[in-house]
């Protein structure tokens, strides 16, 4: 029987620490993320969320994020078909209207003001619990915060000596994400010949998708 998990976005420090111990005391996989772009959405414009199932049992957005709001982002996710379940989502906030707040609680969504009740919030993680299957395998992702990247790479697959060209969209200690006008195939083997700090020159590739401008974005994990 797997853990559950939750995805927590949000820039403050003291939150995600917060958080962390919050969750970590439920016995979750805590993923801390500090800004919206390590949501698999914004990786390459395309229109469909690139996992096979929900990334997560449950996520939690601060309102204010950088270069965006917490309900766009949702709004966002629920247009590429995110697999997380609406009512497994919460938004926080130190302040926001009371149109807002109604807003999105009107489109299904949780929202918590900051000081949080943890009464409150607990009340409400318990009904997504009741809502979890954990037989059900969760879709991978990398659990290490990752940082924007534009490098140009090269590459070689197990299946050619041929070497391919693409650029990094992001890193993170343990791997990348791609674009490529070549297309990948998931489990694929990948050499990469770059001078990014990755800690492995191989990598596995866990996903592939193709963009609206006919590229392919592909999630790499260095092994």
């Amino acid at each position: 029987m797997r853990k559950r998990r939750v995805i927590v976005i949000d820039d403050e420090p003291i939150i995600i620490s917060m958080f962390k111990f919050f969750f970590s005391r439920r016995n979750y996989e805590v993923f801390p993320y500090a800004e919206p772009m390590t949501c698999s959405t914004f990786n390459g414009g395309f229109d469909e969320c690139v996992m096979k199932a929900p990334c997560a049992d449950v996520l939690v957005t601060d309102f204010n994020l950088p270069g965006m709001n917490g309900l766009d982002l949702l709004r966002k996710q629920l247009e590429s078909g995110c697999k997380v379940p609406i009512k497994n989502k919460a938004v926080i906030s130190a302040y926001v209207d009371e149109d807002t707040a109604e807003k999105i609680k009107e489109l299904g969504y949780a929202y918590f003001e900051k000081p949080i009740d943890l009464d409150a919030f607990s009340e409400w993680l318990v009904e997504c619990e009741q809502r979890t299957d954990l037989s059900q395998p969760l879709d991978c992702t990398r659990h290490e915060p990752r940082h924007k990247s534009q490098h140009k790479i090269r590459y070689r697959t197990d299946q050619s000596q041929e070497i391919y060209h693409a650029s990094t969209i992001n890193i993170s200690d343990n791997g990348l994400c791609l674009t490529s006008d070549v297309p990948l195939v998931k489990e694929q083997k990948v050499w990469l010949h770059t001078e990014l700090p990755l800690p492995h020159s191989m990598a596995l590739v866990c996903w592939v998708s193709r963009t609206t401008d006919g590229s392919y974005l592909a999630g790499l994990r260095c092994c």
